[in-house]
Parts: structure tokens; sequence; C-alpha cells
């Protein structure tokens, strides 16, 4: 519901609460957004004016993050405050929480940094300490109340943290009858038929190349050295759109999720059962499984030659290979013997080809803003035991630079009509202007008639020679704006692609899928009827499966955090060294030298040393000696480690490690 079709009900709650009176100043009301701050107390965001109102935390009435909320205007001192009269809109229903029994009351804290409310619970048979769901309920006495729903466990529960995360982003997690009936229903077999009315490749030596442990492969690959020198690639997808139809119960499972999500310890939610997303849609090796079909023929320097064939095919994967498995083997570290004789041959004709096509990419102006991702090191108990950077080796940019390419062709082939095409826009001038200045300071070369992507290209290259190539990278990547679902193609700024679309993993996204459908009845059946059909629900999907994709993204990551939680406890004490990445007139950010794992160093907790902050520089500075916080600066720091709020701090300390300040991590920052 928009803020703007509450006036109605705000103007019900006045008339209740306050009638008309002889009062020589009537109260005045307005409706907003709850905005909290970590004292408890909050902003209220107005609908109409974007004005923010203070609100005391005695004066909420038990609203929180989100909530859309009728408050009445005080005026104290010259200074607008307000006080909720009614909460109209709450933005959730059920909150994760840890529960605590004190003195005859019954409180759970949730376990998000952005609501510090506690909840009053009643009429429950979990323990203290238990993780809860708890369903809201009315407010009271200044607390929000509530009632617990599931015991979700003890912090000590096995898996208690993935369970923590489904609940919290309230992820679907457990199929509906009607689905799984439906997945039982598809035959596991193709018909004779069906062959008939494809391509069939089962001939060609196509191999799928994925991680360790990945079940639903949605790509394919194979490559051929045509007579010409020319290379003939094939990207080969699953072809979801035939088993999973549009208004059917997997579809509308396949909606509600948007996505696949993978967290750190290759736990999966899949989007489609896995009788579907292991099986019988995953193109595993030795097994008849149906595909499209995208046939690429590329000249010696990687440029197409005549148009992407895309139709629907059969294949038969001759082998699963694993990224680690693809290095080894290029690099020379595994005998070739032990897979098919020729794959290793069409693995180097891949990497020599993908290295062709990153090279052009990137010289037509695609921007490389990879940064290093940690990699966790699980044993058997599911502990984690080792934080590293995740590698990136040639076999990743294999399939990086295969399915770039297949996207973009699907995209150019269908940009005539409306689809749900992957949007990037360019970073604001504003931010753009900020970031020059500060770049300039820092003694980069900047010409004028650059235009915004030139910058962007110069300045990496420039960063790379002064050795911070990945701070600046932090930078850009700072003012940049996120990636988004439309209907209409506006183009990719960090590809430098005038179309872009998703196309390569119908499995585990539905914007892939509905992509599948939109390219069977354009390109391959024809079908304008059905085209037309779909094309006013586009936005929509777009927009939904933005807003899910956003959700899952959000929930993989505070895994990922809570998992550096748990190995940091076993380093708790020891001075660990650390360096500035980012400063902001909040604060600073730090990343470890040994562990990839970053925090905020807030500006609370530092401010009485270094108490002037010079936006333009982006420096911290100490006024009374000069000493300044500046990027790349190497710190101290030890941690603290706070198990029940699942967070933790680094103390950032001097030469003689005496603690100064708390770095307070991101753990709950959505």
């Amino acid at each position: 519901m928009q803020i703007g079709l509450l006036q109605q009900e705000l103007l019900k709650i006045k008339q209740k609460l306050y009638p008309e009176t002889n009062h020589s100043r009537p109260p005045q009301y307005v409706t907003g957004k709850i905005r909290m701050l970590e004292s408890g107390d909050a902003l209220c965001i107005i609908e109409e004016t974007e004005e923010s109102v203070f609100i005391h935390r005695n004066q909420l009435s038990g609203a929180m993050q989100d909530d859309i909320v009728a408050i009445e205007l005080r005026h104290n001192n010259g200074r607008k405050k307000g006080e909720v009269i009614e909460i109209l809109k709450r933005e959730r229903s059920f909150l994760v929480g840890q529960l605590s029994l004190e003195n005859g009351y019954a409180l759970v804290t949730p376990i998000y940094r952005e609501i510090p409310n506690q909840i009053k619970v009643k009429n429950h048979q979990a323990k203290d300490k238990d993780y809860v769901l708890v369903k809201l309920s009315d407010a009271g006495d200044g607390y929000p109340y509530g009632s617990i729903e599931e015991i979700l466990g003890a912090p000590q529960t096995p898996f208690i943290d993935e369970k923590l995360i489904i609940y919290k982003y309230q992820l679907p997690h457990r199929f509906k009858n009607r689905a799984l009936e439906e997945a039982e229903r598809i035959p596991s077999s193709i018909s004779d038929e069906e062959i008939r009315n494809r391509v069939d490749l089962r001939r060609e030596r196509i191999f799928t190349i994925d991680g360790e442990d990945a079940k639903d492969f949605d790509d394919a690959v194979s490559i051929k050295r045509l007579a010409n020198g020319h290379y003939l690639l094939g990207v080969h997808i699953a072809d979801v759109s035939h088993y999973v139809k549009e208004g059917s119960a997997l579809d509308a499972e396949a909606y509600e999720r948007g996505t696949s999500v993978y967290f750190a310890n290759q736990m999966v939610i899949p989007m489609f059962p896995p009788r579907l997303s292991e099986d019988i849609l995953s193109l595993i090796p030795h097994k008849n499984r149906l595909a499209i079909s995208c046939i690429f023929e590329f000249d010696e320097k990687g440029k197409p030659v005549g148009s992407v064939d895309i139709f629907p095919s059969v294949i038969r994967s001759r082998a699963h290979l694993s990224y680690n498995q693809v290095n080894d083997i290029l690099e020379g570290r595994t005998p070739k013997t032990v897979i098919n004789p020729h794959i290793p041959n069409d693995l180097e004709l891949m990497a020599k080809l993908a290295s062709i096509l990153r090279e052009n990419r990137l010289g037509n102006g695609s921007l490389n803003l990879n940064l290093p991702e940690p990699g966790f090191v699980f044993n058997e108990n599911g502990e984690v035991t080792d934080i590293k950077e995740a590698g990136r080796g040639v076999a990743h940019e294999i399939i990086e630079e295969f399915m770039l390419a297949t996207n973009r062709a699907v995209a150019e082939e269908i940009q005539g009509w409306l689809c749900i095409f992957r949007v990037h826009e360019a970073p604001a001038d504003k931010e753009s202007e900020k970031l020059k200045e500060f770049l300039k300071i820092r003694g980069y070369t900047l010409l004028p008639t650059y235009n915004l992507k030139k910058f962007f290209i110069d300045v990496l290259r420039q960063a790379e020679k002064k050795g911070e190539g990945e701070i600046i990278k932090r930078q850009l990547i700072d003012i940049s704006k996120k990636a988004y679902y439309s209907a209409e193609p506006k183009g990719h700024f960090n590809l430098s692609f005038p179309y872009y679309a998703r196309f390569t993993s119908p499995i585990r996204r539905y914007a892939d899928l509905c992509v599948h459908r939109l390219v069977k009845a354009i390109l391959i059946e024809e079908d304008i009827d059905k085209l037309i059909s779909v094309q006013d629900r586009l936005e929509k999907i777009s927009e939904e499966m933005t807003n899910k994709e956003r959700r899952a993204e959000a929930a993989e990551m505070e895994y990922k955090r809570w998992k550096q939680l748990e190995f940091l406890s076993r380093q708790d004490g020891q001075v660990l060294e650390g360096y500035i990445h980012n400063i902001k007139d909040y604060g600073f950010f730090v990343t470890l030298s040994l562990f990839p794992i970053d925090g905020l160093v807030k500006r609370n907790v530092f401010r009485n040393k270094y108490n002037s902050y010079d936006m333009t520089a982006k420096e911290w500075i100490d006024e009374m000696t000069g000493e300044k916080l500046t990027l790349g600066q190497k710190v101290n720091l030890k941690t603290e480690i706070d198990q029940e709020k699942k967070t933790f701090n680094f103390l950032l300390c001097d030469k003689g490690l005496q603690e100064i300040a708390v770095i307070s991590s991101l753990s709950f920052q959505n």
C-alpha cells in the first residue's frame, strides 16, 4: 500500500483520537516511514516533504524500522518532534530474535541491527536464550507485543545459523505439495518424438564446468577449431521452459522464490524441487537432456562472424569438471588421461578464446571491478576452520566470458521487444564529481574532456600503476548504482553493453526462465500472440525479481558475516593487522591482512582523537597533532565477540597495543 493511500485512514484516526476542540493551535498530523536510530529513538521520514522528524523511543508506541505510521507533530524550542499515534502498516509481520527471561518478563531481542526494540511475549514454552520466531501484534505501554510461533533452537543447535537466516529474511524453503506433485509427474526420460523435433547434439563433445559441490548444472559448453582458423563455440543452456509452464504450480513456486539461495557451507535453497534442479533439468553427465543451444562463430581476433544461431536441442554431457580440475589441467598439475582425452585440448582452445574475448571486452569499455571474495573452509562438523581468498583462475574466466557473450547475443536478438533486461545505470554526476576531486588530491591526472566511462577506465589504469588498485576499485564501486531488471533495454554501464539480458541460469533464476520463454516465442516458435499476452506483465516481473534477488543476496552476505564471527571467536585476544580501505564522515572501513574480513570503525569511538573530517581528501585528522587516518594506512586490531547479539568488534590499538577505539562489524546492516 502506498503511503499516499493512507491519508483517509489517518483522517479517521484523527477524528477518533482528537475530536474537534477549541484549541488555539489544532494538532498537526502527518504520515511517514520510521527509520530507527541505534539509540532506540527514531526518525519519521514524512511522506510528502521527505523531512525527518525526531521521535523519542518512549513515543514510538511500538513502531519499528520501516513501519508506516501516523504521528502528531509537536514544536519544542523551534524543533519539530513527533509522537506515533497509530501504526498504519507493519513492514514485518514476523521477527526472529533471542528470548530473555528476566524478573518475570519474557522479552525477545530481534537479531536485526536496525531494530533495537525488544518485544514482549507470553504463552510460550521456550527456554532462556532460545532463538524464536515471533508474530507481531498490537503495541502496548511502549513495547511491541507478539506471540512465539516457533522455537527455532538453542544457540548450539546444529545448523541454527542457516535456520535463523531463512526465517529472518523470510526465504521460502518448503515446497508446496502441488509443486512437489507436479514435479513427480514430469517424466525423467525424453520421448523419441521430442528428440526428432530438436537438433540432436548428443554426439558432440559437450561438458559442464562448475563448482566442486554444484548439482544444478544450467550450462554446458563445446568448442571446435574450424578449417579457416575460426572458433565454433557452443553454449548449451538447460531448457527449463519446456518442463515448467507459465501458470503451473512449479512456475508459481519459482516466482515466489525468484532465485536459488546459496550459503557459504554449500547448503542451497533451490528454486525448483531437487527432482528437477538436481536431475531432470540439470545437464548431468551421460544423460540425455533438453537444451537451448547458442552457436557462435568467432574469427581469430574474437570478432563474431554473422549472428548467433539459437535453437532447441538435445545434448548428452561427456563430463562434469570443477573449476579446480580445469585449472589443474590447464596448468599441467593433473594427468590429462584421467578424463576424455580430447577435453584437455578443448579446454586449451576455450582458454585461448576466452582470453581474446576478455581482452576485447575490456578494450571496448567493460570495467573490471572484481574484488577478492572470502572462501570458507569447513570441517566435518560444519565449523569454519579457515577463511581465505576464493581463487579465480582461468576456469572462471572461461565460463564468465562465454556466458557474457551468450547473454549479450540473446539480448541483441530480442531487443526490439519488451523483455526482462539486465540494466546497470551510470553513477550520478554529483557523486562522480566528488570522486574526481578526491582523486586529484591523491595525485591522479584527470583530463576535463573525459567522459564518465573513460574516467573510470583511466583511473583504474593509474591505480594499478600506483599499487592501489583494490582501494580505488572500492571507491568506484562506492559511487556505482545497483544493477536491476527492467522490461526495457537501458544498457549496462559496467559491461559497456547496449543490450544485456540474463539467459544462462534458468534453473536458479526466474528472470532467466522468463527470457527463455520470450526467446522461444520470438525466435523459435514465432508465436506473436503468446508474446503479446505477457508483454504488459514484464515490468512487474522485473521489479519483483529485482527485490527477490536483493533479498537473497542480503541473506547470503549476512550468513558469511556470521561465519566470519564464528571464525574470529577463535582469534579473540590476538593482535591482527588490517588496513583502511574506505573513509566516510561516519567512520572508516578496514580489511584484515590475513583474512578477507571487513569492518566499520564508527566515528563516535575515535572522534576524541581524530576530530576533523576532510570530505574531499577522505581523511580523519587529529587537529592537535596533525596526525591523519588515510586510505591504505595499516592499523593493529584486536577482536571482541558478542555471541548473543551475533556481532563482532575490532579494537583499534596504538603501537603499544593499547586499545583506543572499537570497530563495529557490519553483521546486521541490510
